[in-house]
């Protein structure tokens, strides 16, 4: 019977203290209400890339039936890339190859699980030679994941991955770098551009390199 009496007492101590939850709650939240933050900006450097420099995509990349990134010069110089390996570590699904199959040097990009080191493009024009890729001459680079015979031809299923060369601009400017390390590392990048008239630009980009 003492039971039952406590299970009505509860009861009724819940009925009573019921509506008062809602009035409680709505008061809090008033209480609590902020004023809106608006927050606005401008990056000083833009990454979008609209278009491909490749002749081959002539609709926008938004509009491109392939998964396309990519890497700006703005990305190159900001992370201080010397090779093809360094610029593609902001690009996700690729990896490199590291002497799998007696290929020990050279650049060997895996997109998306297929090796692609045959799919390499520089300007659109398929580069196949075994090396390691100097950056202090590349402007972007574009890579392009998933089977893209329709715009390359033959190749893996992963992707492909197009270098874009420096072209003169409509600006004198000169710029040049220099690094030197342990193992006797020296280097020292020359980028400059003159502009003849206005419809003529000369560019010159050369780098020394040596190492032990």
């Amino acid at each position: 019977m003492q039971r039952r009496h406590t299970r009505l007492a509860a009861a009724v101590i819940a009925a009573l203290t019921a509506p008062a939850a809602p009035a409680l709650f709505a008061q809090g939240a008033t209480d609590t209400l902020l004023a809106p933050v608006e927050v606005t900006g401008q990056s000083e450097t833009s990454y979008k890339r609209d278009y491909s420099e490749s002749p081959k995509y002539t609709a926008p990349l938004l509009d491109t039936p392939r998964s396309v990134t990519v890497v700006p010069e703005a990305v190159i110089e900001q992370t201080d890339s010397t090779t093809l390996i360094d610029a593609l570590r902001t690009v996700p699904g690729i990896t490199m190859g590291a002497g799998e199959g007696g290929n020990p040097v050279a650049d060997r990009p895996i997109l998306r699980g297929f090796d692609s080191s045959s799919n390499l493009y520089v300007n659109g024009v398929r580069d196949t030679g075994s090396q390691t890729r100097e950056m202090f001459d590349i402007e972007r680079v574009e890579v392009i994941k998933g089977p893209d015979s329709v715009y390359s031809g033959r190749g893996s299923g992963g992707g492909s991955i197009n270098l874009i060369t420096k072209t003169p601009k409509t600006e004198n400017f000169a710029r040049g770098s220099l690094g030197i390390g342990t193992d006797n590392y020296k280097r020292a990048t020359v980028d400059l551009n003159r502009v003849i008239n206005d419809g003529a630009a000369l560019r010159l980009n050369a780098m020394v390199h040596d190492a032990d």
